[in-house]
């Protein structure tokens, strides 16, 4: 069965967004799918100088992928010539993240799946959701959580489309996991010590991330080797003058590793940390503290580490108090007896590792795609 994946995310990029496209097809891939990726940009631009794409997403089966139009291409543009691609290129399914795509899909008569990752409160989503109830086209409405669920639902009830909405939170590849050196040779390569604990916390350094409660906990936890791992330049020389500023001197910036490499940062860490505050922004702007569900969850559950994570509705969906700690987002006492508790206790943090080990099993890419479409028959096998 023919399946494109139309991906409004440049590959390759430093997003989680991208690492999903690629798992996402990879998983399609390996459960029979004749799949085609469309991305933006150019082969020419962005794999120069030897540049290894599946590696650097950990990718083990290989997919077609088509380059539409250059890197620095508007969006109209990108959008214009996927709809001439879907003229010429006729397939039995059409998956994407963007309604506007999603659109021109159904119009032009293609089965369709939608992903949507956040509620979109324009007037221009609304319009399209409804186009795409009228040409009855759409196969699937997939959302990453159950609060988005209920916002969708809230925000364009429509009758037709409520049955087909499906909950997929995101996934992880848990192959990534496998055959990881022992943490003392981890950290040896890696130049940490051995000696001290290491608390860890991956991903992008955006506002509501938590890297202030971060700083003020490295200062308060000083035996404690603090180690970043993410985030982009600006961010890193931001919270690094921060931390000059506060006088903390046990906090580590490894700067972007690659999706492939990022297993084996994580898993030289003690303890893993999720500080969302009561507002989380992403690189687009905008606020996801209702909604999300974030990849470097699931990242951290199939590493085997304890994790300590802030208490809100959404995490809830997938950690709870026999899998990780939940603290309120501000509170730090909270969080300093939450660190202390488990550098001590090393049972109760092989108990929360292991249940939390055992819950992402569920969470695999490829239980994510036969989620999606074993409803609708159109699971290969």
């Amino acid at each position: 069965m023919k399946l494109v994946y139309i991906s409004t995310s440049t590959i390759p990029s430093r997003t989680a967004n991208s690492i999903q496209v690629m798992k996402m097809c990879q998983a399609f891939k390996l459960l029979g799918y004749n799949i085609t990726l469309l991305t933006p940009g150019k082969a020419s631009e962005l794999l120069g100088n030897n540049f290894d794409l599946w590696n650097h997403y950990g990718i083990k089966y290989k997919f077609l992928i088509k380059f539409i139009g250059s890197v620095k291409s508007k969006r109209i543009i990108y959008k214009i010539k996927i709809l001439f691609y879907l003229v010429f290129n006729r397939s039995e399914i059409v998956y994407t993240r963007d309604i506007f795509i999603a659109l021109i899909s159904s119009v032009l008569g293609n089965k369709t799946i939608i992903e949507l990752h956040d509620p979109g409160y324009s007037y221009k989503r609304v319009l399209c959701y409804k186009l795409m109830v009228f040409f009855n086209k759409i196969l699937r409405v997939v959302v990453i959580s159950q609060s988005l669920k209920k916002l969708i639902i809230k925000r364009y009830y429509n009758k037709k489309l409520i049955n087909k909405i499906v909950v997929a939170h995101d996934g992880v590849d848990l192959n990534s996991f496998d055959n990881i050196p022992d943490k003392k040779k981890l950290r040896n390569k890696l130049k940490i010590n051995n000696d001290i604990s290491v608390i860890g916390y991956s991903g992008h350094l955006y506002k509501g991330r938590g890297l202030e409660l971060i700083l003020d906990l490295a200062f308060l936890l000083k035996k404690q080797l603090f180690l970043i791992i993410g985030g982009n330049d600006d961010d890193i020389k931001k919270y690094i003058k921060k931390a000059k500023e506060l006088n903390v001197n046990n906090i580590q910036f490894v700067g972007f590793i690659n999706n492939q490499e990022l297993p084996k940062y994580i898993a030289a860490c003690d303890i893993l940390l999720m500080p969302y505050q009561n507002s989380v922004s992403v690189s687009g702007g905008g606020n996801t503290v209702d909604f999300m569900s974030p990849l470097k969850m699931f990242e951290y559950m199939a590493s085997k580490r304890p994790i300590i994570c802030s208490d809100l509705k959404v995490i809830r969906e997938v950690l709870d108090n026999n899998n990780s700690i939940l603290c309120k987002p501000n509170d730090i006492e909270e969080w300093t007896i939450a660190i202390n508790k488990l550098v001590k206790d090393k049972n109760v943090s092989k108990r929360l590792a292991a249940n939390s080990y055992n819950k992402v099993k569920s969470y695999t890419w490829d239980n994510r795609v036969k989620n999606i479409m074993l409803d609708f028959k159109i699971l290969r096998n």
